[in-house]
């Protein structure tokens, strides 16, 4: 019996990266190796280092970073089959400067640790710890192991717009704006998910629709709902940076088993060396070529490789590894995000990532503006370093030039800017032309379904995915335009293909995949959203406080209320003259759920918020720490203990009289029930004092304010 685990090291390569103001940010993952290894636990660290240029985290708009979307495939002997690894959710290291995000066993996220730092990150001595006796692996086995790590971008959590107000085809609008001329609404995605609607003159205008029907499978007043877990892009979430490359595309299959790289292919595996994997003969600048045949009767998987310039030399300078990787069809785009641990993008989450949380300009371009000029030439082809060869080049469309994609991130220059390089507001590259990119749509039955599941690292033993909740063909879209279609394609809003279904290979669709952040708030109904721990909401100084919600209720600080950047981030009162001003409409008679996290400097806070004006029959803080309504109702004292965090949540009702429950870090404490039942009409909200401050002013911090 061998006494320990025999460790094989294999370097991997994957990803090309781009970032909007860089020419080449080569991610490496190097130094791999296994150590550590504990036998009663059946736990091993697998050791490595992550390398990538031109990496960021800022403290500035777009409030985001980019990050290491790391997982780790194994085999056992030299013969067995590419498996995914199952890691540990704690005990791993990460060195100093980097920092994790981890919410399953699948994969683990790395970046920068530090805000306001750009350029080159490096993070060396990563250890994973990977719990191979849960996958079955025996303590004498010989393993083999691959670290693969993928760029991705995060986007923060918060509401946006989607529709431009143009007559783009099927641009999405509220349900009550059926014209199809002239100006046109755009519609806002909140934290409650919308109800789809077809156009109709008696539609609802808080449903979502979209113009003339396109890309819809409803009409007049039907409507149909998105399911619960649907991803509308308002909860945080990661995307790939860049779309799937064709050398990405070729690790993916030389992990495959024989049967699994003929459902991925196009040309079966033991087809002769040169032979053409997803287009044969390559075409339309894609050229993953079979390297060495595969055995269908001993189910010998064949070895891909990237062979743009068509000789017999592969992997060559000029090989093309960073083009992105057309003739891939929804069933192949599903099977690398399965593979990979992430799942597809929803047509909502495309449109924020070209947006993000900006007001939208008429018939833009993912890069804010429209304002676009088509490459012509290409330096370098194949390369790299591959890039437009004629200058402010920032979109590949209509067949300008190539009959087939450019390198992901084609147009990042050291001296480029958003606009330039053709970025979305987070730093997604190649949104716009380039590749069709698959989506799910909310378009048809079969996409509104759709689970944000994550893939597992795992497929069918026929090569597909095996997420459940992930829709077919028939639940997915196009969008973004590709190299050979109209510059209209690539507006941000354009929805002509946003549920076209087309399952087949085809020389302008590629894809990328996204990934859901772990950190989450209940958002149904939710109208206002005040984070000092969110940069997008507030970015560390400064007198605005962003609304999250999507709503636009954003908060105003006056006389000097200061960051605190302890326990996440808080806003500071001094109780002297500080407050923060909101201008969110009154509710009427609507039930309404007031949430904070505060820390008082007393037991008896006051002032922690009121309306103006403050006789409107309102549910305010007054006099040593109680909630109390106008007109002499009960009061309710808030209990809190000096100096300590709290989270308040008070739920207003009207029903035959005005009913309040109250809960203090989410225990019920009391129900108190007013006088006869009336509705708000405050005109703004207050927080930090009380009657303008003749009555008092709140002094401690506040983090987070929400409103239900």
């Amino acid at each position: 019996m061998k006494s320990g685990i025999a460790i094989k090291i294999i370097y991997c390569f994957v990803g090309c990266c781009y970032t909007i103001s860089a020419l080449a940010n080569n991610i490496t993952v190097s130094a791999i190796s296994l150590s550590n290894r504990n036998s009663s636990a059946q736990t091993v660290r697998v050791n490595c280092n992550l390398t990538w240029d031109n990496s960021w985290r800022t403290t500035s708009a777009p409030f985001n970073w980019d990050a290491a979307w790391v997982f780790v495939k194994y085999k056992v002997g030299i013969t067995g089959d590419w498996k995914h690894a199952t890691l540990s959710t704690s005990g791993h290291t990460i060195p100093s400067g980097a920092t994790s995000t981890q919410t399953d066993a699948t994969g683990i996220f790395i970046y920068r640790s530090a805000a306001g730092n750009t350029g080159t990150f490096t993070a060396n001595g990563i250890q994973l710890q990977w719990n191979y006796g849960s996958d079955g692996v025996s303590n004498d086995a010989k393993i083999y192991v691959k670290v693969f790590a993928i760029e991705m971008v995060y986007h923060p959590p918060g509401g946006f717009q989607v529709g431009s107000g143009s007559q783009n085809i099927g641009e999405l609008r509220p349900a009550t704006d059926v014209s199809t001329s002239g100006s046109v609404t755009t519609f806002t995605i909140t934290g409650t998910l919308p109800t789809v609607q077809g156009n109709s003159s008696a539609a609802t205008s808080t449903n979502i629709a979209s113009r003339s029907n396109g890309s819809n499978d409803i009409s007049g007043t039907t409507t149909a709902s998105l399911n619960a877990g649907y991803p509308t892009g308002f909860n945080a979430y990661y995307a790939m940076k860049y779309e799937i490359s064709q050398q990405q595309y070729v690790e993916f299959l030389n992990t495959l088993t024989y049967t699994q790289q003929a459902a991925r292919t196009a040309t079966a595996p033991n087809s002769a060396p040169g032979t053409g994997a997803l287009i044969n003969p390559n075409n339309n600048r894609n050229g993953i070529d079979i390297k060495t045949s595969g055995t269908a009767a001993s189910s010998i998987p064949a070895i891909y490789a990237c062979n743009l310039n068509g000789n017999s030399t592969y992997n060559e300078a000029d090989d093309g590894q960073r083009i992105a990787c057309n003739y891939l069809s929804w069933d192949d785009v599903t099977a690398y995000l399965d593979w990979a641990g992430l799942r597809p993008m929803t047509e909502l989450e495309f449109e924020k990532a070209c947006r993000g949380n900006q007001l939208p300009v008429a018939s833009e371009y993912p890069w804010g503006n429209t304002s676009a000029t088509a490459a012509t030439g290409l330096t370098n082809s194949g390369a790299i370093n591959e890039i437009a060869s004629n200058a402010g080049a920032n979109i590949a469309f209509n067949g300008s030039y190539a009959s087939g994609p450019l390198r992901t991130g084609n147009f990042a220059t050291s001296s480029s800017n958003r606009i330039t390089s053709g970025a979305g507001y987070y730093g997604n590259m190649d949104l716009g032309g380039n590749l069709w990119e698959r989506v799910v749509t909310i378009g048809t039955s079969n996409g509104r379904a759709f689970s944000a599941t994550h893939g597992n690292g795992t497929l069918t033993s026929n090569g597909a995915s095996d997420v459940s909740g992930w829709p077919a063909a028939t639940g997915s879209g196009w969008k973004g335009g590709a190299y050979d279609t109209a510059i209209v394609a690539a507006n941000s809003s354009e929805r002509s293909q946003a549920a076209n279904g087309n399952n087949n290979r085809t020389a302008n669709a590629g894809g990328r995949g996204a990934r859901t952040d772990p950190a989450g708030i209940v958002t149904d109904g939710l109208v206002l959203w005040l984070d000092a721990g969110i940069t997008s909401s507030y970015p560390t100084s400064g007198t605005s406080w962003t609304d999250l919600s999507g709503n636009r209720n954003n908060g105003t600080l006056t006389n000097g209320p200061t960051f605190n950047s302890a326990n996440g981030g808080s806003i500071v009162f001094d109780g002297v003259n500080d407050y923060v001003s909101n201008t969110m409409p009154n509710p009427g008679s609507v039930p309404i759920t007031f949430d904070f996290w505060l820390n008082s400097n007393t037991s008896t806070p006051i002032g922690l918020f009121d309306t103006a004006p403050s006789s409107m029959n309102v549910l305010r803080n007054y006099g040593a720490g109680n909630i109390e309504w106008w007109n002499s109702d009960p009061t309710v004292s808030l209990g809190v203990s000096a100096l300590t965090w709290t989270n308040i949540t008070i739920e207003y009702s009207f029903t035959t009289n005005r009913t309040m429950k109250y809960y203090r870090n989410g225990n019920l404490i009391t129900t108190a029930t007013g006088s006869a039942s009336s509705s708000f009409a405050w005109t703004s909200l207050i927080f930090g004092n009380i009657n303008g401050g003749n009555d008092g002013w709140y002094s401690g911090k506040i983090s987070t304010i929400k409103i239900y």
